[in-house]
């Protein structure tokens, strides 16, 4: 595995990164409630501490795939549309279709399931509020 790596006791690990990576695989074959610390330790071929040691619930789980989803499609939509109305609308169009084009169900009701969450949903828009609201007062020269 690539990016597994073994401690000095000799137990395997794995990166945040391909944790996730494995969770998404889950949520594609098995649906949203399948992802389970348990579930993913089993894909993972670890221990649930393992997946604990970078996950410590499965609502930190799903927030850091619903948040490694926005973050692809806001990376598509980058700065470079700022300033220009149709160049955003025309990049917007884009992410979405690549986006849904990537969701397929499962992983969609996850995402659903989640952002159900009265809780969840507001800290989204906050951030995401946030985000929008720092690239809007940046400076034109930091770009």
């Amino acid at each position: 595995m690539d990016q597994a790596r073994k401690t000095e006791q000799g137990k395997q690990t794995m990166t945040r990164d391909r944790l996730l990576d494995l969770a998404e695989e889950v949520v594609r074959e098995k649906g949203g409630s399948a992802l389970t610390i348990g579930g993913l330790a089993n894909a993972a071929g670890i221990s649930k501490g393992g997946v604990k040691y970078s996950l410590t619930s499965r609502d930190d789980l799903v927030r850091r795939l619903v948040a490694r989803w926005t973050t692809r499609v806001n990376e598509m939509l980058d700065d470079a549309a700022i300033g220009d109305p149709i160049g955003f609308i025309r990049r917007y169009i884009a992410a979405t279709r690549t986006s849904q084009q990537a969701m397929d169900p499962k992983i969609a009701g996850l995402r659903v399931g989640y952002l159900g969450n009265p809780r969840h949903l507001r800290e989204r828009i906050l951030h995401t509020a946030l985000r929008n609201a720092r690239r809007v007062c940046q400076p034109a020269n930091s770009h």
